[in-house]
């Protein structure tokens, strides 16, 4: 339940079927506790695709929640939450069309992500 409670905080429950959470959420906590399982088992005892495990179980790769220890999982709590998943999809998918674009003079492209860019991104530099 922490587990499905941090995927909603995350923003990965929204708009989603409960049997695709609930599939990624018993893969991850089987993993977590040291059960090699793949997503074909979980999908053939709950008749999810495995494309939905495998792409819930990837969202929730990229919050902070999923870097913790398991025992910093159950007892720390994360006041911060992660961007929706087609969002953070977005903004990747901008950064690497933006190399193909003048690069802007500090060489970073987290501002660019963040819109803090002040420069014309017509010039070149």
């Amino acid at each position: 339940l922490r587990l499905v409670g941090r995927m909603k905080r995350d923003w990965i429950v929204a708009g989603r079927r409960p049997a695709g959470i609930c599939a990624a959420a018993l893969l991850i906590a089987a993993r977590a506790h040291g059960f090699s399982r793949h997503h074909h088992d979980v999908t053939r005892i709950l008749r999810v695709c495995g494309l939905t495990v495998n792409t819930r179980v990837k969202e929730f790769e990229r919050t902070p929640s999923a870097a913790l220890t398991l025992e910093q999982f159950n007892t720390v709590e994360l006041e911060s939450e992660a961007d929706p998943p087609v969002f953070t999809r977005n903004r990747i998918r901008e950064v690497s069309a933006s190399k193909n674009a003048p690069s802007c003079p500090t060489k970073l492209r987290a501002h660019v992500l963040t819109g803090t860019c002040q420069s014309d991104p017509r010039e070149q530099h």
